[in-house]
C-alpha cells in the first residue's frame, strides 16, 4: 500500500473513531458511551437471583469486567459513577462476599430506555443514507476488519516484528 493511501486509511478511522463517540453521545442529557455500555450489559447479563427473600434481575460485577474486557478498578470507577447519578445499586451477597452484583434502578431503565431509542434512530438514519449497496459493502468490511487485524498481530508477532522494524 503506498504511504497516501496509509495516511488516508489511518486518517479516515481516527474521523470515524472520534466522530463515533459524538454520534452516540451529543446531547446534554446523554450518557458517555462506556456508560450506556455498561447498562447495556447490565440489562443483558441479568439473571433472577434470590437474596434475603428478594429475587431481583442482578449482574454479577465480575461478569461485567470479563464481557467488557476491562479492569475490576475500571469498571468499579463507571459503577460508582453510574451509582452516584442513581442508575444502578450494587448488591453484597451475603453467602459469599466477594459477589457483588448490580442492577439498573428505574431510573436507569428510563436512561438506558430514552438512549438506546435516540441510537436507534440514529443507526437506522445512518443506514438508510447509505444506501442498500454501500451497506451490504460496508457490513462485510467491518466483519473481515476484526479476522484481519488478528492475522496482521499473529504474523507480525511470531515474526518479532512488532518492534519498530
Amino acid at each position: 500500500m503506498k504511504s497516501n493511501e496509509t495516511e488516508e486509511l489511518l486518517t479516515a478511522m481516527h474521523r470515524i473513531k472520534r466522530f463515533m463517540q459524538d454520534f452516540h453521545s451529543n446531547q446534554n442529557d446523554c450518557l458517555p458511551q462506556f456508560a450506556f455500555y455498561l447498562l447495556m450489559q447490565i440489562k443483558e447479563q441479568a439473571v433472577l437471583v434470590t437474596l434475603d427473600q428478594q429475587t431481583r434481575r442482578l449482574t454479577r460485577i465480575s461478569d461485567l469486567c470479563q464481557s467488557a474486557e476491562v479492569s475490576k478498578p475500571a469498571i468499579s470507577r463507571a459503577l460508582r459513577d453510574l451509582e452516584e447519578k442513581g442508575y444502578i445499586e450494587r448488591i453484597n451477597s451475603k453467602r459469599d462476599r466477594r459477589n457483588v452484583y448490580v442492577y439498573l434502578t428505574e431510573l436507569g431503565e428510563n436512561v438506558l430506555h430514552r438512549q438506546k431509542e435516540v441510537m436507534d434512530r440514529r443507526t437506522n438514519l445512518f443506514i438508510e443514507k447509505l444506501g442498500e449497496t454501500d451497506r451490504s459493502h460496508f457490513t462485510r468490511i467491518l466483519n473481515r476488519i476484526p479476522d484481519i487485524m488478528q492475522e496482521v498481530m499473529n504474523e507480525t508477532m511470531l515474526k518479532g516484528k512488532d518492534k519498530n522494524e
